[in-house]
Order: C-alpha cells, then structure tokens, then sequence
C-alpha cells in the first residue's frame, strides 16, 4: 500500500465520525433539532386545540373536565385503533406487492 493510499491514524472504530459537509446530503443535526422542536411544537398546538373543542363543546360544559378528558381519550384509542388497521391493510398489500416484484426481478 503506498503511504497516500494509507488512512489516517485518527481513523478506525473508535474514531469519531467525520463533521458533516455542506452538500454532502447529511442533514446539520441542528437543523434536525429545530424541525423536531417544531414538530413537538405544532403537536403540542393540535392537542390544545383539541381539548379546548371537547371542553367548550355542550357536553364538555355539562360532564366536567375528567369525564371531557376521558372521552377524549376514548376517541384517541378508537381514532388509533382505525389508523394502525388501515395502516396493517395497507402494508399487507405493499409488502405483496414487494414480493410478486423481487419475485419478477430476478
């Protein structure tokens, strides 16, 4: 091996990772911080605009707030329930789909 081809010492398992370049496609983690921030943010937004509908709803004002808060909960349960069932239909069919096409790529 010829000296230019050699790594440097600093690499190797132990070595830390290289800084991120700009352009190189890796995101800046500061930037993944603050998107995860907002992110955090907007959900924080949704789930106070939601409470704030079930409790100023009629039926909020006449049960209180922890039976509000229950419902609300209940809902949550049904509306995840819904999602990952169409989410499971869903990914069955991709990963059919996925099969019959590594299946033709052969």
């Amino acid at each position: 091996m010829k000296p230019s081809d050699a790594a440097p010492h600093a690499e190797g398992p132990d070595a830390p990772a290289p800084a991120a370049q700009p352009g190189d496609g890796t995101p800046d983690p500061a930037d993944l911080a603050a998107d995860a921030a907002y992110a955090h943010e907007e959900a924080i937004r949704r789930a106070d605009a939601a409470l704030r509908t079930y409790t100023l709803s009629e039926d909020g004002w006449r049960t209180g707030p922890s039976a509000t808060l229950q419902r609300m909960l209940a809902d949550l349960l049904h509306w995840c329930d819904d999602t990952q069932r169409d989410f499971g239909t869903v990914l069955a069919r991709a990963r059919d789909l996925h099969a019959t096409e590594r299946g033709t790529d052969a």
